[in-house]
């Protein structure tokens, strides 16, 4: 069954978060495929018509990725890649952390986010002291490649804010978007239930 949809292939945010292409939100674009079709139609009802004229001339370059113009998503979280791909915007996908390696296509995108520490040759009691020692200093697990993130030109970032440990967090990723002259939209998921997880991926 077909997805009704409002693209018209200009994917570009304003200052707002709003595509200049389709009228829609970031919000609304990352849910959309997981929206009722009554849903869908609700929202098309109020886009502004005349979004669809802006011409294709003046969007973003096409990417290296996927040819044509991107959302142009960067994601600091394996999860959230997932999710993503699942969601049909794998080729939109621009950039991962070192851990995102599912699915396979994943580990084909450059890695913006690599670990702080060295932990190959450490036992797993000494990766718990090291870890223990540099959250206590108030240092990161990770570091992220702010010269790559600049050169990728986010749209949209997914990241988690509720876990230091498992990716990275709000502290590294406020410092990264500080050294940009463009500021992408910033999705971050943090569930602290069963229910809200659910509300986050429809």
């Amino acid at each position: 069954m077909s997805v009704s949809t409002p693209c018209v292939g200009v994917c570009r945010l304003d200052a707002r978060g709003i595509c200049v292409g389709c009228g829609r939100t970031i919000e609304q674009i990352v849910a959309w495929k997981g929206m009722a079709e009554a849903e869908r139609q609700q929202i098309m009802a109020t886009l502004p018509t005349d979004c669809i004229t802006v011409s294709r001339a003046e969007s973003q370059p096409a990417d290296p990725i996927g040819g044509r113009e991107q959302l142009r998503i960067v994601s600091l979280l394996p999860a959230a890649t997932e999710m993503a791909f699942a969601l049909g915007l794998g080729d939109q996908v621009v950039g991962v952390s070192h851990e995102c390696d599912f699915p396979s296509t994943a580990r084909n995108r450059p890695a913006v986010v690599r670990p702080a520490l060295a932990l190959e040759q450490l036992s797993p009691r000494e990766i718990d002291t090291a870890v223990s020692q540099r959250l206590a200093t108030g240092n990161s697990l990770y570091e992220i490649d702010e010269e790559l993130l600049r050169q990728l030109r986010a749209f949209l970032i997914l990241t988690q804010d509720l876990c230091q440990v498992c990716a990275p967090s709000g502290k590294e990723l406020s410092a990264a978007l500080s050294s940009l002259t463009t500021q992408p939209s910033v999705l971050s998921m943090t569930p602290h239930t069963l229910m809200r997880d659910e509300v986050n991926l429809n």
